[in-house]
This record gives structure tokens, sequence and C-alpha cells, in this order.
């Protein structure tokens, strides 16, 4: 038996049925990308919410500034 990539889900099923669709990490990701598409920040903000739920950590944000460096 191979390990989950994901904590929680069970490898030894491949059958995404079983599971209803707002426990796939990928509608989350879908979701997440459209809200940030439109500037909904709630929408994000929940998107990101239920990912952690399903054990997926996203950092989504504006990239912060790195100072020149000197030399």
């Amino acid at each position: 038996m191979r390990k989950s990539v994901i904590e929680g889900y069970s490898s030894d099923s491949t059958d995404t049925r079983d599971r209803p669709m707002v426990d796939w990490p990928v509608w989350w990701f879908v979701r997440l990308e459209m809200a940030v598409e439109r500037g909904d920040h709630a929408a994000a903000a929940e998107a990101q919410r239920e990912l952690k739920r399903l054990g997926v950590y996203v950092n989504y944000g504006q990239p912060k500034a790195k100072p020149w460096s000197k030399g």
C-alpha cells in the first residue's frame, strides 16, 4: 500500500465519488484563483481556510520586495 500524499485521505480508493466535492483540494484551489482574479478577498480567505481544513497550507499574497544587494 502506498502512502497518501495528503494526510487524512486514504490512497486505498481512487474513486472521488466517495467524497463530496467540497473535500477536494482542487475545488478550493480553483475557487481561490477565481477569487484572487476578481479581487474578492472574503472568498479568497474562505478558500484558504477550507484548504487548511483539508491539510493544504497556502500562503497567497503580494510578494515581499527584496532590497537591492550592494556589491
